[in-house]
Protein backbone atom coordinates (compact mmCIF):
# COMPACT_ATOMS: atom_id res chain seq x y z
CA UNK A 1 0.00 0.00 0.00
CA UNK A 2 1.47 3.58 -0.64
CA UNK A 3 1.82 6.02 1.92
CA UNK A 4 0.34 9.46 0.72
CA UNK A 5 2.81 12.54 0.88
CA UNK A 6 0.69 14.07 3.93
CA UNK A 7 1.16 10.98 5.87
CA UNK A 8 4.91 11.03 5.02
CA UNK A 9 5.64 15.33 5.78
CA UNK A 10 3.46 14.16 8.99
CA UNK A 11 6.02 11.06 9.96
CA UNK A 12 9.69 13.90 9.24
CA UNK A 13 7.87 16.23 11.43
CA UNK A 14 7.17 13.98 14.33
CA UNK A 15 10.93 12.87 13.68
CA UNK A 16 12.34 15.57 13.80
CA UNK A 17 10.51 16.99 16.97
CA UNK A 18 11.10 14.04 19.09
CA UNK A 19 15.04 14.08 17.90
CA UNK A 20 15.11 17.07 19.27
CA UNK A 21 13.45 16.66 22.50
CA UNK A 22 15.86 14.03 22.75
CA UNK A 23 18.94 16.03 22.33
CA UNK A 24 17.90 19.17 23.87
CA UNK A 25 20.35 20.45 26.13
CA UNK A 26 19.87 23.39 28.99
CA UNK A 27 22.03 26.66 27.69
CA UNK A 28 25.24 26.53 29.64
CA UNK A 29 24.98 29.55 32.33
CA UNK A 30 28.21 31.02 30.34
CA UNK A 31 25.52 31.17 27.39
CA UNK A 32 22.94 32.73 29.02
CA UNK A 33 25.20 35.28 30.74
CA UNK A 34 26.16 35.91 27.17
CA UNK A 35 23.00 36.55 26.38
CA UNK A 36 21.92 38.41 28.74
CA UNK A 37 24.96 40.98 28.25
CA UNK A 38 23.98 41.19 24.59
CA UNK A 39 20.45 42.08 25.98
CA UNK A 40 21.55 44.66 28.11
CA UNK A 41 24.32 46.53 25.74
CA UNK A 42 21.24 46.42 23.13
CA UNK A 43 18.93 47.85 25.28
CA UNK A 44 21.42 50.57 26.37
CA UNK A 45 23.41 51.47 23.41
CA UNK A 46 23.84 55.23 23.69
CA UNK A 47 23.45 56.34 20.14
CA UNK A 48 20.75 58.88 20.84
CA UNK A 49 21.43 62.15 22.78
CA UNK A 50 18.51 61.01 25.04
CA UNK A 51 20.30 58.13 25.96
CA UNK A 52 23.51 59.47 26.53
CA UNK A 53 22.40 62.27 28.49
CA UNK A 54 20.91 59.75 30.86
CA UNK A 55 23.69 57.42 30.57
CA UNK A 56 25.94 60.21 32.30
CA UNK A 57 23.38 61.66 34.83
CA UNK A 58 23.29 58.01 36.14
CA UNK A 59 26.67 57.87 36.41
CA UNK A 60 27.01 61.30 38.00
CA UNK A 61 24.35 60.82 40.59
CA UNK A 62 24.71 57.21 41.42
CA UNK A 63 28.46 56.92 41.49
CA UNK A 64 30.09 59.79 42.78
CA UNK A 65 30.16 58.58 46.62
CA UNK A 66 31.94 55.78 45.75
CA UNK A 67 34.64 57.21 43.83
CA UNK A 68 37.67 59.30 45.97
CA UNK A 69 41.25 60.75 45.38
CA UNK A 70 44.13 59.97 47.69
CA UNK A 71 46.73 62.02 49.02
CA UNK A 72 49.76 61.38 51.38
CA UNK A 73 50.78 64.08 54.14
CA UNK A 74 54.28 64.63 54.36
CA UNK A 75 55.53 67.64 56.49
CA UNK A 76 52.43 69.32 56.54
CA UNK A 77 52.08 69.54 52.83
CA UNK A 78 49.76 67.06 51.22
CA UNK A 79 50.49 66.02 48.05
CA UNK A 80 47.80 64.45 45.62
CA UNK A 81 48.44 61.43 43.50
CA UNK A 82 45.84 59.78 42.00
CA UNK A 83 42.25 58.62 41.95
CA UNK A 84 40.69 55.54 43.96
CA UNK A 85 37.60 53.80 44.46
CA UNK A 86 35.59 52.65 47.48
CA UNK A 87 36.08 48.66 47.05
CA UNK A 88 33.93 47.65 50.05
CA UNK A 89 32.10 48.85 53.46
CA UNK A 90 32.04 46.88 56.24
CA UNK A 91 30.26 48.49 59.60
CA UNK A 92 31.54 51.65 59.55
CA UNK A 93 35.16 50.98 57.65
CA UNK A 94 35.38 52.02 54.17
CA UNK A 95 37.43 50.41 51.81
CA UNK A 96 39.44 52.11 48.79
CA UNK A 97 41.78 51.10 46.16
CA UNK A 98 43.96 52.72 43.97
CA UNK A 99 47.04 52.48 41.79
CA UNK A 100 50.67 52.33 44.40
CA UNK A 101 52.80 52.64 41.06
CA UNK A 102 53.88 55.92 42.16
CA UNK A 103 53.98 55.85 45.93
CA UNK A 104 56.71 54.70 48.32
CA UNK A 105 54.48 52.22 50.70
CA UNK A 106 57.99 51.22 52.28
CA UNK A 107 57.63 54.39 53.99
CA UNK A 108 55.27 54.99 56.97
CA UNK A 109 53.07 57.97 55.60
CA UNK A 110 49.76 59.53 56.31
CA UNK A 111 47.26 59.06 53.85
CA UNK A 112 44.45 60.79 53.43
CA UNK A 113 40.96 59.65 51.18
CA UNK A 114 39.06 62.82 50.13
CA UNK A 115 35.59 61.79 49.18
CA UNK A 116 33.09 63.55 46.32
CA UNK A 117 32.84 66.81 48.91
CA UNK A 118 36.04 66.94 49.37
CA UNK A 119 35.92 66.04 53.12
CA UNK A 120 39.07 64.43 53.72
CA UNK A 121 39.60 61.53 56.21
CA UNK A 122 42.58 59.74 57.53
CA UNK A 123 43.50 56.15 56.28
CA UNK A 124 45.47 53.77 57.08
CA UNK A 125 47.59 51.05 54.32
CA UNK A 126 46.16 47.12 55.09
CA UNK A 127 47.22 45.85 51.83
CA UNK A 128 50.13 46.18 49.26
CA UNK A 129 49.91 43.87 45.64
CA UNK A 130 52.84 44.23 43.95
CA UNK A 131 51.97 41.86 41.11
CA UNK A 132 48.96 44.60 39.60
CA UNK A 133 50.41 47.59 41.55
CA UNK A 134 47.29 48.52 43.97
CA UNK A 135 46.85 49.29 47.13
CA UNK A 136 44.04 49.13 49.75
CA UNK A 137 43.15 51.40 52.17
CA UNK A 138 41.03 51.61 54.97
CA UNK A 139 39.13 54.70 56.97
CA UNK A 140 36.18 55.10 59.61
CA UNK A 141 33.06 57.19 58.30
CA UNK A 142 29.89 56.80 60.37
CA UNK A 143 27.53 58.19 57.83
CA UNK A 144 25.38 56.73 54.92
CA UNK A 145 26.08 59.11 52.16
CA UNK A 146 29.43 56.86 50.97
CA UNK A 147 28.56 53.92 49.04
CA UNK A 148 30.77 50.95 47.33
CA UNK A 149 30.01 50.08 43.94
CA UNK A 150 27.84 46.64 42.45
CA UNK A 151 30.71 44.36 40.58
CA UNK A 152 29.97 43.00 37.27
CA UNK A 153 29.72 39.54 36.86
CA UNK A 154 31.20 38.95 33.26
CA UNK A 155 33.74 41.82 31.34
CA UNK A 156 32.12 44.09 28.61
CA UNK A 157 31.76 42.36 24.92
CA UNK A 158 34.01 43.79 22.34
CA UNK A 159 33.40 47.24 21.26
CA UNK A 160 31.05 47.91 23.86
CA UNK A 161 30.77 51.27 25.77
CA UNK A 162 32.75 51.99 29.05
CA UNK A 163 32.64 55.00 31.42
CA UNK A 164 35.61 55.72 33.66
CA UNK A 165 35.50 57.98 37.00
CA UNK A 166 38.77 59.92 38.14
CA UNK A 167 39.54 62.57 40.62
CA UNK A 168 43.03 64.83 40.77
CA UNK A 169 44.10 67.87 43.14
CA UNK A 170 41.03 70.10 42.52
CA UNK A 171 39.35 68.69 39.68
CA UNK A 172 37.10 65.93 41.01
CA UNK A 173 34.81 62.98 39.08
CA UNK A 174 36.12 63.49 35.97
CA UNK A 175 34.03 61.49 33.25
CA UNK A 176 35.73 60.16 30.21
CA UNK A 177 34.08 57.14 27.57
CA UNK A 178 35.90 54.64 25.66
CA UNK A 179 35.41 51.33 24.77
CA UNK A 180 36.64 47.82 25.70
CA UNK A 181 39.33 46.16 23.43
CA UNK A 182 40.44 43.02 24.54
CA UNK A 183 41.09 40.68 27.68
CA UNK A 184 44.63 39.84 27.95
CA UNK A 185 45.07 37.53 30.80
CA UNK A 186 42.92 36.16 33.21
CA UNK A 187 42.70 39.45 35.24
CA UNK A 188 43.84 41.89 33.09
CA UNK A 189 42.12 44.37 30.04
CA UNK A 190 42.84 46.73 27.51
CA UNK A 191 40.22 49.41 26.60
CA UNK A 192 40.37 52.37 23.74
CA UNK A 193 40.32 55.25 26.09
CA UNK A 194 42.92 57.88 26.71
CA UNK A 195 44.11 57.15 30.07
CA UNK A 196 47.33 58.42 31.58
CA UNK A 197 49.32 58.90 34.80
CA UNK A 198 46.54 61.14 36.27
CA UNK A 199 43.65 58.50 35.64
CA UNK A 200 45.53 55.60 37.65
CA UNK A 201 43.63 54.42 40.54
CA UNK A 202 40.14 55.45 38.55
CA UNK A 203 36.94 53.45 38.16
CA UNK A 204 35.77 51.61 35.10
CA UNK A 205 32.23 50.78 34.82
CA UNK A 206 30.21 49.00 31.88
CA UNK A 207 27.46 49.68 29.43
CA UNK A 208 24.74 49.38 32.98
CA UNK A 209 27.15 51.01 35.22
CA UNK A 210 28.76 48.28 37.41
CA UNK A 211 32.16 48.17 38.43
CA UNK A 212 34.34 45.92 35.54
CA UNK A 213 37.76 47.30 36.72
CA UNK A 214 40.52 49.48 38.23
CA UNK A 215 42.79 51.07 36.28
CA UNK A 216 46.32 50.56 37.39
CA UNK A 217 49.94 49.59 35.54
CA UNK A 218 52.04 46.88 34.68
CA UNK A 219 55.50 46.77 33.37
CA UNK A 220 54.96 50.10 31.39
CA UNK A 221 51.28 49.77 30.14
CA UNK A 222 48.09 51.05 31.19
CA UNK A 223 45.59 48.33 31.89
CA UNK A 224 41.91 47.59 33.57
CA UNK A 225 42.46 45.35 36.76
CA UNK A 226 39.53 43.33 36.84
CA UNK A 227 37.26 44.48 39.83
CA UNK A 228 36.34 40.90 40.99
CA UNK A 229 40.22 40.00 41.35
CA UNK A 230 40.24 43.32 43.70
CA UNK A 231 37.07 42.32 45.44
CA UNK A 232 38.44 38.74 46.09
CA UNK A 233 41.41 40.12 47.45
CA UNK A 234 40.30 42.55 49.56
CA UNK A 235 38.46 39.72 51.36
CA UNK A 236 41.12 37.24 51.62
CA UNK A 237 43.01 40.45 53.77
CA UNK A 238 40.04 41.18 55.46
CA UNK A 239 39.59 37.57 56.89
CA UNK A 240 43.47 37.28 57.27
Amino acid sequence: MRKSPVFIVLFLVIAIILFMTLTYQEPSDEYVNLETQFDSYLGKDINTKDKFVNYINELQLDHTCENVKVGVQTQNEERMYQSGVIIGIQDQVMYVVTSNQYLDTSKRQTYLVHDYKDIHYSATLIANDDTYHIMILAFEHFSSDLCAPEIADYMPLLGEIISSVSSKDDIMNKIALGTFVSEQDEYLNLVNMDFTKDMLGSSIYDINLKLVGIVTQVDGTYYVLKASYVYNYLEQVINS
